[in-house]
């Protein structure tokens, strides 16, 4: 369920950029949003690997301030979407973990182990959670099974 809401996740994020891109006029939208989709697997890379291109292409593609400023909008709004909506909340229903508990897991994966464990935070947080639930103190038939009802 993790790598479904992963893979919805991509396809909202590169939805945004390539509207964004759209929007803004510049050449190679649909490709860059594409590769902003398929980064943003690791937290804030669409960022870095994406919006740096784009900002350069527009400023050769038009040589003016207008729209290198909207690209820097379309990443502002697209990040925030992304970073606040979209990995919170529909990664966090896909793997039943609470938004808060998801960004939780994301930062101290990310300070405890740097990008690779902000790449294998929720997927532990799922974990922990399965074994949560499975085995926590709401448990009450003792050996670690579910209790027996009839």
């Amino acid at each position: 369920r993790f790598i479904q809401g992963q893979l919805m996740a991509m396809i909202g994020v590169g939805v945004l950029y390539t509207v964004g891109y759209e929007i803004t006029g510049i050449s190679l939208a649909a490709v860059l949003g594409i590769i902003a989709g398929v980064v943003s697997v690791v937290p804030f890379a669409s960022f870095i690997l994406d919006g740096i291109s784009a900002f350069f292409i527009a400023i050769a593609q038009f040589q003016d301030f207008i729209h290198p400023a909207m690209i820097v909008a379309t990443i502002a709004v697209a990040e925030l979407v992304n970073n606040t909506l979209l990995i919170p909340t529909l990664l966090g229903r896909f793997v039943n973990v609470h938004p808060a508990a998801v960004l939780l897991f994301i930062f101290v994966g990310g300070a405890l182990f740097g990008v690779l464990g902000m790449i294998l935070a929720l997927p532990l947080a799922a974990v922990f959670n399965a074994y949560w639930i499975r085995y926590g103190p709401q448990n009450e038939s003792g050996h670690g099974y579910p209790p027996v009802t009839f």
